[in-house]
């Protein structure tokens, strides 16, 4: 996802950039700018503001033009019911893609730093083998970035070898500045001790140790609170959405013998092709966000 928005955002700034003034997104996406660079997504605020637009105005068209097609035939023919509903939903969706867009850089913040502290105390403790075999500190996060079993803790040790390796800087400001872009403060102070130990002339495997026991003790805190969290949305998903959407069809069909009116199939439509979809997705997104994979 993170490389797709690194080549789809310039060139939707061109193709917006040459149908509008593009001057406001910049204001209105700068605020984004350091939550982008820690996410990974090394594109301007402009440009990512500009993917948001194209995005958001591909959605509507195509929702506006499926859902009109889509609800003129359920209304038996009725065109206006369908051009509302249709328009409604694309209206709704396009507005839901573009808050998205503002939601996503910190998500993916969060998603890095749940990936990273989920496998840090395993990847600390292979630290500690590796540095007891004699290997010198860029050596470690050499072999660090060629793991696959981490490939987020893989991606930011590889970058702490290329600019060591490619850039020329020593191993003291590439583990300082790997600390200032990582998005996980586990890490941040990992990477930060072992630059003391570095500096200090310390013993790397102790302190490595040390912090090996103590991440695998937060490790162990998280799964017991992830665990409390899924139980408690399970029963909240199953309450508020299933045994609430069925008893508001019923009501609805109820209330629809009584009174003939346009609305009540229109609220059964909206609820069962709407709002049932994008509530189970929000509680997708939620479990997803809550888990130890991010």
């Amino acid at each position: 996802m993170v490389d797709n928005i690194a080549v789809l955002a310039p060139k939707s700034h061109r193709i917006v950039s040459k149908i509008i003034d593009t001057s406001f997104l910049k204001t209105l996406f700068e605020p984004l700018g350091f939550d982008l660079k820690r996410a990974g997504i090394f594109v301007t605020p402009e440009e990512y503001g500009s993917l948001a637009i194209l995005t958001s105005t591909i959605t509507f068209f195509f929702t506006s033009v499926v859902g009109i097609m889509v609800f003129s035939l359920l209304f038996a023919g009725n065109l206006f019911a369908g051009l509302i509903s249709g328009f409604m939903v694309g209206i709704i969706l396009s507005i839901i893609i573009f808050i998205s867009f503002f939601v996503y850089p910190k998500n993916k913040i969060m998603e890095n730093e749940k990936k990273i502290s989920a496998a840090l105390p395993f990847a600390t403790y292979y630290l500690i083998t590796v540095a007891n075999s004699g290997a010198t500190i860029v050596q470690l996060f050499k072999i660090l970035s060629n793991m696959s079993e981490y490939p987020t803790i893989a991606k930011e040790a590889k970058r702490i070898v290329f600019e060591v390796e490619n850039l020329g800087h020593n191993i003291a400001d590439a583990l300082k500045s790997a600390s200032d872009r990582t998005s996980s403060q586990s890490f941040r102070d990992l990477l930060w001790g072992i630059r003391n130990t570095i500096i200090v002339g310390g013993d790397l495997t102790i302190y490595l140790r040390e912090k090996a026991n103590l991440y695998l003790q937060e490790y162990k805190r998280f799964l017991v609170k992830y665990s409390q969290q899924l139980s408690l949305l399970v029963e909240i998903y199953t309450t508020l959405l299933l045994v609430g959407s069925i008893f508001l069809m019923v009501l609805t069909m109820v209330i629809g013998l009584l009174y003939k009116s346009f609305f009540i199939p229109f609220i059964q439509l909206v609820t069962v092709f709407l709002v049932l979809p994008l509530v189970t997705a929000l509680f997708i997104i939620l479990f997803k966000t809550l888990s130890l994979e991010g």
